[in-house]
């Protein structure tokens, strides 16, 4: 059924987990850059995270909104897809 058949509030509440994924992994990833010398971060390669980890986490979007948009892709399936990619 994909989300497209859900109602306005359920879609609302994907977005808002889809967006709080992405906000929680760039702000681990901040306090990573900025804090190196935890140990838990020491020798994890974080900056090239810190680099890619956004990138991919908006990929999906992006690519959804620049050749997904058609009947094929509805729009309340973009958060539910996206966040799977993010997890």
């Amino acid at each position: 059924m994909g989300a497209a058949g859900l109602d306005a509030d359920v879609r609302r509440q994907l977005l808002g987990v889809d967006i709080g994924v992405k906000v929680a992994t760039v702000g681990v990833l901040a306090w990573a850059v900025l804090d190196p010398d935890l140990p838990q971060f020491q020798g994890k390669a974080l900056t090239g995270r810190a680099l890619a980890y956004p990138i991919a986490l908006l990929a999906v979007p992006v690519l959804w909104w620049l050749f997904g948009r058609g009947a094929l892709a509805p729009v309340g399936d973009r958060p539910a897809r996206s966040s799977t990619v993010a997890v």
